[in-house]
């Protein structure tokens, strides 16, 4: 299963809002193992610095997602957005970046990769 997307765009506390790129390069679908992917996904972080409130809007070939900031401190960010027929959650850590997509079914693929610029 591949998806594609776009890129990403991230704004810390306390910063104006900013691109920031992430290319997820692994693709793991359930237990399966994990294989080649071009995944890119864009987000906007208008939330303030603010935990638990909505604010972040991301943009894929799928339609818009609204999210939310579940977790941020000086070095990681974790978003939860929303789909039809699936929830996103990205974690971003040291330009690490973990997202997952959680579908009916249920059934999860999990994309790795880098994001630069936080």
């Amino acid at each position: 299963m591949r998806i594609a997307a776009t890129c990403i765009a991230l704004a810390l506390p306390g910063m104006v809002s900013a691109t920031t790129y992430c290319s997820f390069e692994q693709e793991c679908f359930e237990a399966d193992a994990c294989g080649d992917a071009a995944f890119l996904f864009e987000y906007t972080d208008n939330a303030n610095g603010a935990r638990l409130q909505q604010g972040v809007t991301a943009s894929t070939e799928f339609g818009d997602l609204g999210g939310y900031v579940l977790r941020r401190d000086e070095s990681s960010v974790s978003y939860a957005f929303e789909g039809p027929g699936a929830m996103y959650f990205l974690t971003v850590e040291n330009a690490a970046a973990r997202l997952s997509v959680h579908m009916e079914g249920p059934m999860v693929v999990t994309y790795l990769g880098r994001c630069e610029g936080l």
